[in-house]
């Protein structure tokens, strides 16, 4: 999975990141993710099976809004 970071960042630096995934008869998970990367490999998945993924910047301010 890979993202580019927000058009802003509120004026705080970005320290992370959030990846959830739903879908799969495994439901779905989520993963904290520095805030230096743009991607990750999800190897909780299964074959065969349709998934969604949202991003979620994180800063000292809290946590954004989930990506669409």
């Amino acid at each position: 999975v890979s993202w580019s970071p927000p058009a802003s960042d509120g004026g705080l630096p970005i320290t992370g990141y959030v990846v959830s995934w739903q879908g799969g008869f495994g439901g779905g998970g989520s993963r904290p993710v520095s805030g230096s990367m743009t991607s990750t490999t999800v190897t909780e998945l299964m074959n065969n099976q349709s998934y969604t993924f949202r991003v979620a910047a994180r800063n000292s301010a809290g946590e954004g809004p989930m990506s669409d």
